[in-house]
């Protein structure tokens, strides 16, 4: 049997506060890892707005996908997924 590398999967992530910040994937500006599972966690105050703003960003089509949740990872809380995207900013103010 051929060991097709999903053991090698790779998580990263962690936890963004304050009132601006960066998140950048593993490797950046050169290629992550294959299997990479990454996720960050941005934390702010009560009615503050969150602006997520992609300056560089490339996904390998068909294999990667951004997910944008508003709180748990829920399907009811998804906000936007996508698998091949430019520049694109994205809105949401915290309730």
């Amino acid at each position: 049997m051929m060991d097709m590398g999903y053991t090698d999967c790779q998580n990263c992530g962690g936890l963004v506060q304050g009132p601006n910040g960066t998140i950048e994937s593993p490797g950046f500006p050169h290629g992550y890892p294959n299997y990479a599972n990454c996720t960050w966690i941005i934390i702010t105050g009560e009615r503050n707005r969150i602006q997520l703003s992609f300056h560089t960003f490339a996904l390998e089509e068909d294999f990667d996908i951004l997910s944008v949740y508003d709180g748990q990872l829920q399907q009811g809380n998804l906000k936007v997924s996508c698998s091949d995207i430019g520049n694109f900013s994205y809105k949401m103010t915290s309730v």
